[in-house]
């Protein structure tokens, strides 16, 4: 059995979001290694666990009936949510610009409606045009 602490340096080495597979049996249960567990986007399994890094970087596992999935993101949504939506997850940050101008917009005009339309469309631009460059 290995340990999350001697895989965490080679998941490091490749590039972030991409996950690397490891047996279950060959490593311990995360949280025993100290990782949380969290939620993350649906894939089929059955529990989700993270550890942040002392820079920022998390660390994000997926556990799956006879494999771990992880792979490290660029910051951690229980510490900085907002640029973990923008550089990690960024159809959260579209959907939540979306939201966030449909409602704004919809309560500040007289035709609801088309001012919710208007709103979204906007959150939409606004999402798109103000996620970070892939240049890290």
């Amino acid at each position: 059995m290995t340990s999350w602490i001697r895989i965490i340096p080679s998941n490091l080495q490749k590039p972030p979001h991409l996950d690397m597979s490891t047996p279950n049996h060959l490593v311990p249960e995360p949280k025993q290694e100290g990782f949380r567990e969290t939620m993350g986007d649906p894939q089929g399994q059955g529990k989700d666990y993270e550890f942040t890094l002392q820079d920022g970087k998390r660390i994000h596992v997926r556990k799956f009936d006879k494999n771990y999935r992880v792979h490290w993101d660029w910051f951690s949504p229980t510490k900085d949510p907002i640029n973990h939506m923008r550089n990690d997850a960024p159809h959260w940050w579209i959907a939540s610009c979306i939201i966030g101008g449909a409602g704004l917009r919809g309560l500040c005009c007289k035709d609801r409606t088309a001012g919710a339309t208007a709103g979204g469309l906007l959150g939409a631009l606004e999402g798109i045009l103000s996620l970070p460059s892939k240049s890290k």
